[in-house]
């Protein structure tokens, strides 16, 4: 079972994002297991917006907060069942990490992506690696 994160042990995940580094560490256990915590979904509806400048085949949709959640293409989606699920993802402010969720064929949000402290395409792969999927190994053993 998860432990409960305080508001202060909350702040600390929130600025530990922007420093966390290759050079710096890997998150800790804590701030691994509770990242879900930062994790956001879509506020209202998500509308078609335009399809992204440089990806050609990922489409950009805005919620009712202006937040742009891009809809990845299915190979980029392998992990969370791509065909039940389209996963979008949300780039964080500090241009760092972002946050996925997947929408159902039904049109059903499920938060069941998770944050991620270094995204795949803004960070690079091997960032993506240290600070996303490595803990989930070593701390899983």
């Amino acid at each position: 079972m998860m432990e409960s994160v305080s508001s202060s042990e909350m702040d600390l995940l929130i600025k530990a994002k922007p420093t966390m580094s290759i050079s710096d560490h890997i998150p800790s256990r804590h701030a691994h297991e509770n990242r879900y915590l930062l994790n956001t979904v879509p506020i209202g509806e998500l509308e078609y917006s335009h399809v992204h400048p440089t990806k050609k085949k990922w489409f950009v949709y805005v919620d009712q907060e202006g937040n742009e959640w891009i809809q990845l293409p299915w190979y980029l989606n392998i992990f969370h069942k791509p065909w039940a699920n389209t996963k979008y993802v949300c780039y964080d402010l500090e241009g760092f990490g972002s946050s996925e969720i997947q929408i159902t064929k039904e049109g059903e949000i499920k938060n069941e992506g998770s944050y991620n402290y270094r995204d795949f395409y803004l960070s690079s792969h091997f960032r993506h690696f240290l600070a996303d999927i490595f803990p989930a190994v070593i701390y899983l053993c």
